[in-house]
């Protein structure tokens, strides 16, 4: 329940939707210039600001840029007049737009301050500028590790025995099943391989799913939380799902008198769970599946 509760906790911390602002200086910024590129996650507040600018002497607009095609597309422009989508802090020195929120089929916006036809300015920077603000649309990641695993999920030793206080005629007492717990190993070491799920935003912690074999030849399934090492190695912890061995149903512990000596020889299975913790290293990140067959080498690029 308490690991529920975790995940649910981070879930929930690492959605959270917050603004981001981005400042464009008008006069030292050139023509063309990128304004630095922001990481923002679909449905995100952004807040653009100009300043060193004229506002009586502009006018200002944001275009967006759309992930399918190369030019802007002009049925997405934004024009503003100074006075519809208007928050001014200082009249003379400061454009703000109006927050919007971020769309993730688009890769950025242009920002253009036109100089408004009659007027002239002084300064000789402060002219018709364009600038692109890119923007990297975060969403969800994955990548697959291998790793060792140390698990809670153990088979329970039996063995057999005289039972305790039982009388015989011919000095040869009867045969019961007990359970030796100071034999059972207190942990397994096994080896698996997951898949992590991270949000770009929140790249440290990730949720977990694994399969594993047991010594038994069967799967075992684990769901866990992780912590990232970067981009190299996890570390995990969670919930391990499989067969361990059970005794025979009909048995009641140092009661059930058993006649063949092989009756442990071959024990039935449960299936069960337990905590585990687990070290993986990564092997491939799944999006670079995607993104190395379309790629462009520097052979290519020339």
């Amino acid at each position: 329940m308490k690991l529920f509760l975790l995940l649910v906790l981070t879930f929930f911390c690492t959605n959270i939707v917050a603004e981001e602002t981005v400042q464009i200086d008008h006069l030292n910024l050139p023509d063309g210039g990128y304004a630095t590129k922001v990481k923002l996650n679909h449905g995100e507040e952004i807040t653009i600001t100009i300043t060193n600018t004229e506002v009586e002497h502009f006018m200002y607009e944001i275009v967006n840029v759309d992930f399918h095609s190369e030019e802007v597309e002009n049925a997405n422009k934004v024009k503003i007049d100074g006075t519809s989508l208007m928050r001014v802090e200082n009249p003379t020195k400061k454009w703000t737009f109006e927050t919007f929120m971020h769309h993730k089929r688009f890769q950025g916006y242009l920002v253009k301050a036109t100089l408004k036809p009659g007027y002239m300015t002084n300064v000789k920077d402060l002219k018709t500028k364009t600038w692109y603000i890119p923007v990297n649309t975060l969403g969800w990641s994955s990548e697959f590790h291998g790793g060792f695993v140390i698990s809670r999920l153990v088979d329970p030793v039996f063995f057999v025995g005289d039972k305790t206080g039982a009388n015989s005629a011919n000095n040869s007492p009867p045969q019961v099943i007990y359970r030796n717990e100071d034999a059972e190993n207190w942990a397994n070491l096994n080896a698996a391989g997951f898949i992590h799920v991270f949000k770009d935003n929140h790249p440290n912690w990730a949720y977990t799913f694994g399969l594993g074999i047991n010594e038994n030849a069967s799967t075992n399934y684990l769901l866990g939380l992780t912590y990232r090492l970067g981009e190299k190695a996890a570390v995990t912890v969670g919930y391990h799902l499989g067969k361990i061995k059970r005794k025979p149903s009909e048995v009641v512990l140092g009661e059930t008198e058993v006649q063949d000596a092989n009756v442990l020889n071959d024990l039935p299975s449960k299936n069960d769970g337990n905590a585990f913790f687990s070290i993986s290293y990564r092997f491939i990140k799944i999006g670079d599946l995607f993104q190395k067959p379309f790629s462009i080498t520097d052979q290519e690029k020339e």
